[in-house]
């Protein structure tokens, strides 16, 4: 597809490559110098058809190319993923539904913040025309910001190339209206001329836990100044939602794709703050990665007003927030769902089919537990004190002065891996990895020196990035949680091995599972993962059925060390631990089979937690 669409630009496929750099560079030239010219659409789209007599899914294709000129490093740094035409098709037509809620004659100003290769502007493009608009009238509605020079060009070349399919020799259509620009700062929504009644787009993506996307100085405080407070760790894509909220008209509507971890973490409050609950109208799912970048999305269609522009009483003022999956399925979320909450975990939740559960909070593991899940700094100070145990003992204690190493993938539900199974740490692969304790005491890094003896004492250690919530049990500290595990320890007077397991059985109970990926699903870096924190461990209720949760915790306690007993063993105390949290009947059935269906290949070891 790709050699096809740079061979009708003239661009032979053996010199696609990175932009401005060997040959690749006179290809950008001929391409900018082609698609500048006058009728630049029109021109492209002619060519084609000269070539293989029809040109109906050429405009798409020229955002393909322009992505593959890109040079992978500059590519990611900026976050430039082109969208799938049937995707921008999807969000266009959700947005749009929710405009002409207001007034079905309007013909709307759309406008794409970040418009790239032009996939929404085309989607937009054939969404009005598709509803009767006439494509002179619609065209000219049509706005676009970019930064890249370049992809700007595409963009106009490529809606030029659509009005070319539907009015042939149409020059008199003219084309959209696309400036060069940064949408984060003032000028270009400036140059508009005026508000845009509807934004959509997909905004480039930037994790600030990525040093080559991390915003820096002036963009720090820029970000914070227009949130109206810090950032923090947001990603550059909800800087782009909130600024297309404060410059979309009233009545309007902004649907903008967004990284899945906007639902969930905590820095993207903000900017959930911003949207608030009331003007979240729907939100758009796909059922699996929408392009190559590794990171699940969404799009929240947002309105201006908390109902839609010209809503009367009626069905859609009940509530509910629709959640769209692919354009093949839509749930209604009742809005209550969300009140009180500081996510939208819920929306996630409905669409993955996680069971709605309802927890007493009267008493929480805060009540009990302290828990920390370390620093970021940690982490790296560790690694490089991390050693392969010569003669690891799989039952008995590690040798003096060591502490045995505790990654993610070395916890299973009540039982480790350690010894069993290999772990990366910093890089490297280790078979049974060791800290030296001495020498993380007196480590330069102070918060880690300061830190030696919680991490060695006795302890509940919780996963992070699993299927389902999985503890270990520590009694005699002989692990070090590597970050970003959370290390659990118990207030005085319940610090005993009892306590201890009474807190992990807990934890791992399925209604547990589902309670957290309701409060926090879609944070992890796998879409149906469970990433929980020590804040979010403290927030999780205790069973209210005591004598149930006995009967769990001793049935894990018991638990034989081989897989397949293990695993039976697993699901008989998901069973007693379900009814300790009042859930039974049908409701219980249907739970514990969805928790061993995400249960699966986790059978525990042998060394029972130990």
């Amino acid at each position: 597809m790709v050699a096809e669409a740079a061979d009708e630009l003239g661009v032979h496929p053996t010199r696609l490559g990175p932009l401005g750099s060997g040959s690749a560079g006179a290809d950008r030239r001929r391409l900018q110098e082609a698609l500048a010219e006058g009728e630049a659409g029109p021109v492209v789209a002619r060519r084609a058809a000269g070539r293989d007599g029809g040109v109906a899914d050429l405009p798409d294709r020229l955002g393909a190319v322009h992505q593959v000129l890109v040079a992978d490093g500059e590519r990611r740094a900026r976050g430039v993923h082109y969208t799938p035409g049937r995707a921008a098709d999807e969000i266009v037509a959700l947005a749009l539904a929710r405009w002409f809620e207001s007034d079905a004659a309007v013909l709307p100003e759309v406008c794409d913040p970040s418009c790239g290769g032009g996939a929404f502007l085309l989607a937009a493009a054939r969404a009005l025309v598709g509803r009767g608009h006439p494509v002179e009238a619609v065209v000219p509605r049509l706005h676009g910001i970019e930064v890249d020079p370049l992809a700007a060009l595409v963009a106009v070349a490529a809606v030029g190339a659509w009005v070319a399919t539907v009015r042939p020799g149409g020059a008199e259509v003219g084309l959209p209206d696309v400036c060069t620009g940064d949408a984060l700062g003032d000028d270009p929504w400036a140059r508009l001329g005026r508000r845009p009644d509807v934004v959509v787009g997909n905004p480039p993506f930037g994790g600030q836990l990525t040093r080559r996307t991390a915003r820096r100085g002036d963009e720090v405080v820029d970000a914070g100044r227009r949130l109206g407070r810090p950032a923090g760790y947001a990603d550059t894509a909800a800087l782009f939602l909130a600024r297309a909220l404060d410059e979309v008209a009233t009545p309007g509507v902004v649907a903008l794709l967004q990284p899945l971890s906007l639902l969930a973490t905590r820095d993207a409050g903000v900017v959930r703050d911003r949207v608030g609950v009331g003007r979240l109208r729907d939100l758009w799912v796909p059922s699996g990665r929408l392009f190559d970048a590794a990171v699940a999305v969404c799009a929240p269609i947002v309105t201006t007003t908390d109902r839609p522009p010209g809503a009367h009483d009626g069905p859609d003022a009940s509530g509910a927030v629709a959640v769209v999956g692919d354009g093949r399925r839509s749930l209604a979320v009742p809005r209550h769902r969300l009140a009180g909450r500081s996510t939208w975990s819920p929306l996630w939740a409905a669409v993955a089919g996680v069971p709605e559960v309802d927890l007493d909070p009267a008493v929480t593991v805060g009540d009990w537990c302290r828990a920390t899940a370390g620093f970021r700094d940690e982490f790296y100070a560790v690694a490089a004190l991390v050693a392969e145990d010569p003669a690891p003992d799989l039952i008995g204690p590690p040798s003096p002065g060591r502490s045995r190493v505790l990654t993610a993938g070395l916890v299973d539900p009540g039982a480790t891996g350690w010894g069993r199974r290999p772990a990366r740490l910093g890089g490297r692969r280790f078979a049974a990895p060791v800290l030296d304790v001495a020498a993380a005491a007196a480590s330069p890094e102070r918060r880690l020196a300061a830190a030696v003896a919680a991490r060695c004492a006795p302890k509940v250690v919780v996963a992070t990035q699993t299927r389902v919530v999985e503890a270990v049990v520590d009694d005699d500290g002989r692990y070090w949680p590597s970050v970003p595990l959370v290390s659990i320890t118990l207030r005085i007077g319940r610090d005993d091995a009892h306590h201890r397991w009474s807190v992990a059985a807990a934890l791992m109970a399925p209604p547990v599972t589902a309670w957290v990926l309701h409060e926090v699903g879609g944070a992890a870096r796998s879409p149906g993962a469970v990433k929980v924190s020590a804040r979010q461990v403290l927030t999780v209720p205790l069973p209210v059925d005591h004598g149930a949760w006995r009967e769990g915790t001793n049935l894990l306690r018991r638990a034989e060390p081989s897989p397949p007993a293990r695993r039976a063993a697993l699901v008989e105390a998901a069973g007693a631990l379900t009814a300790a949290y009042g859930v039974t009947g049908r409701d219980a059935a249907q739970l514990i089979d969805w928790w061993g269906s995400r249960l699966v290949g986790r059978g525990g070891t042998a060394d029972g937690g130990r």
